[in-house]
Order: C-alpha cells, then structure tokens, then sequence
C-alpha cells in the first residue's frame, strides 16, 4: 500500500472521512493524496466526478481548512507523512482511472452518513469507472485499530485478486483475516465439508502466516448476520465484491430479498467485479 485517495467536498461526512484516511495512512506508511472538491459529492453526477479536475477546488481557504482539520488532529506535527493536495494541474483532462493509474492509487475513501441502504450512485460509479477498491467509511465509525477483516462473499463467486489484496493488506495492518460464506440469493446453501474445500482454494498459500479463517454464514436474516460479524467476531472491516453475481450491499445477499439494510456501523471495502 503506498498511495490513498480521498475525496473531499469539506462536508461532515467528509471530514469524518479525511481524519479516518490519514490515521489509516500513517498506520500503514502511505502517501495520502487529498481531492479537493467544490461542490459536495451527494450534489454531483456520476459524469462531473468521474471526468476528473473539473470540480476542483482552487481556492485557498478550501485547501487551508484541509490542512488546519489535519493539524487539529496532530497538532505537534507527529505521523503525518506524505500529504499532497491534487490540483488541477494534476487531474485535469483525466478519467478517473486514469487519475489512479497516473498517481498509482491503491485505495479510495469516500465518507457517507451511513450504510443503512444501498449503495448511492456515485459509489457505484466510482466502483464501476477503475478497479481501485473504495473504502465507504460511515459517520458513525471511529477510526480503530484494524483487528480483524472480513471479506464477505458466496465462496462460489469468490475472486482471487480480492483475497489477494486482502492478505496483503492484512499483513500489513497486522489484522486476522477471515472468509465469510453466506449463500447468494436463489441459491442452494453448500454443504459444511464442500464449503470448507471452497474457502481452502480460495484463500490459497499463507507465506506471511496471517492469522486466517472461514466463517460459514448460515443465518436467514442479514441484520443479525451483520449484527454477528460485527458486534460477535469483531471484524472491523467488512470486504465486499461489487457486480454480478456479488453483493452490491449487504441487502443483496438476503436469500427473501425482504429485509431492510442491516444497520453497519464499520467501513466496507468494496472491489469492482
């Protein structure tokens, strides 16, 4: 992990996000890079963010209060690394994946007010336009040191390049990683001994002996299962797959397709399938 992005419109959720990226990237000794937008991401289209340095923010107050959020947060100056501000020079004319791929980006961060519902649209096209993952972090989640990550799937869907930036990321943050099963909707659920085998090929070799594990999801109801993979296994993470036949939000993957949202006060990690 050398490189995050996040983005910026200077709103709570923003700002929320800001604190929560730097101390993320101080823990793992990575370059921030900070997307100052004028207008606020809930106002944008998909088309205005994703055609990037057309909402920069070029004035110096947007940029001065950034850096004074920063300095409240470590005011003697300890840990804050790399920080750059992109500016227009930096993005202009570029898409969005190419933004990723000119600054080698490893991580976005977006800030939202909650995951009670599904994904918003921008998130989706965030996802959508590179293959960079995004992490969602909501109000409510303090910043914690990361124990413990999920990544949450149909272990028959499963994709390699997630579980292999899962165990890299582990690895550095120092966290367990585990793999949790719960069986996509209209599907049958697998056996204990056949899930068991999906969860060995998925996640594969183990050179930094990561503390690893399989979580077989046998509950109906999302809300407890996400009320157990929270508040039960303490995962602070939980890791998603977006596209098809992946879960778009956590709702997705109810076999009744009738519940509300589960209420998730942690950030989700979400990859582009």
């Amino acid at each position: 992990m050398n490189n995050i992005l996040i983005l910026n419109d200077f709103s709570a959720e923003a700002e929320h996000a800001l604190v929560y990226a730097q101390k993320l990237a101080q823990t793992l000794q990575a370059n921030l890079l900070i997307w100052n937008l004028i207008e606020p991401v809930s106002r944008l289209s998909a088309p205005a963010l994703v055609v990037a340095g057309c909402k920069i923010a070029e004035s110096y107050d947007a940029a001065y209060s950034t850096q004074t959020l920063l300095n409240q947060t470590y005011p003697d100056g300890r840990g804050l690394g790399t920080i750059t501000h992109l500016t227009k020079k930096d993005t202009e004319g570029l898409t969005l994946h190419e933004l990723v791929q000119k600054h080698h980006i490893d991580l976005i961060i977006k800030g939202t007010g909650n995951h009670a519902q599904a994904l918003d649209r921008l998130t989706s096209q965030l996802l959508r336009k590179t293959l960079c993952p995004v992490l969602v972090v909501p109000q409510q989640a303090a910043y914690v040191d990361v124990k413990q990550m999920v990544y949450l799937t149909d272990l028959r869907y499963c994709r390699a390049h997630i579980t292999g930036y899962l165990k890299q990321m582990a690895h550095q943050l120092n966290a367990g990683l585990a793999l949790a099963h719960i069986t996509a909707a209209k599907l049958p659920e697998p056996e204990t001994n056949y899930a068991v085998s999906l969860y060995l090929k998925a996640i594969g070799h183990n050179p930094d002996q990561l503390q690893l594990s399989f979580q077989h999801i046998t509950e109906p109801c999302i809300n407890k299962a996400a009320d157990v993979l929270i508040d039960v296994l303490h995962n602070n993470w939980l890791a998603m797959a977006y596209g098809k036949h992946h879960h778009n939000a956590l709702n997705a993957a109810c076999n009744t397709g009738q519940q509300k949202p589960a209420e998730i006060n942690v950030p989700l990690l979400l990859f582009n399938c």
